[in-house]
Order: C-alpha cells, then structure tokens, then sequence
C-alpha cells in the first residue's frame, strides 16, 4: 500500500483551478481555498505532464548492494577504496559508506605518523 503525500486531495485541487479558470484572481482564491499561486501553478503543470493529480513515486534502489557479498569483498579485499567496491555494485561511493555504517564496518585507519604523534615519541625516548 503506497502513502499519498499529498496535502489537499484531488478533489480540492480541481475546485481551486476551476474556481481560478472561471477569471477570479489570485487574491480571490487564496481568500476562498488558502491556497498561493505557485500551489495553482505547480497544480496546473501536474496536469499538464501527468494529465492528472497523481503522485509519481520514486523508483526504489534498497537492493541493489548484497550484503553478503560486501562481506565478501571486503575480506577479499580489505584495501581496497569505497570507489572500487562501489564499481562492482555499480552505485556510488557513498552508497558503499552508508551500508558500512548500517553493517559496522570501519575503514581502515591511518597509519601515517601525525606531527602530533612523533612529538609524544621523541618525549617518550
């Protein structure tokens, strides 16, 4: 079952256009329905390219990345950059990155010594 995320049903929609297509003006309908003219306008290009009020919904990609063979590949490969695994599923890198965080993966680590790091060094020797 889809959720319409629609503020005013289609009914009210056909009211305030037809109320507007009569010749009343802008202020007239926003004092009769409470509705703007970029509501109206965006309500009549909907028409235009739909020819109604209905919702197209976006196409859903919640699949595309198995996480199984993730898991795989990131045993495989470990050094690999979010860049390569992202080519084997043929999405983004940041795609890869919010399926990491969802499965608690973390990315390797940086082990270049920091400027930081060398001064506790040679305090420590």
């Amino acid at each position: 079952c889809k959720i319409k995320f629609m503020a005013y049903d289609e009914k009210y929609r056909s009211r305030v256009i037809e109320y507007k297509d009569a010749g009343h003006t802008f202020k007239e309908v926003y004092e009769a329905f409470g509705v703007n003219s970029k509501s109206y306008y965006q309500w009549k290009k909907q028409i235009e390219d739909t020819g109604g009020f209905q919702y197209n919904y976006p196409k859903s990609h919640a699949g595309k990345i198995e996480e199984e063979k993730l898991v795989e590949l990131v045993k495989k490969h470990p050094d690999w950059y979010l860049s390569e695994f992202a080519e084997q599923f043929d999405v983004w890198p940041q795609a890869i990155h919010k399926k990491f965080k969802k499965l608690g993966i973390t990315r390797k680590k940086k082990l270049l010594p920091t400027p930081k790091s060398l001064k506790n060094y040679e305090r420590s020797t």
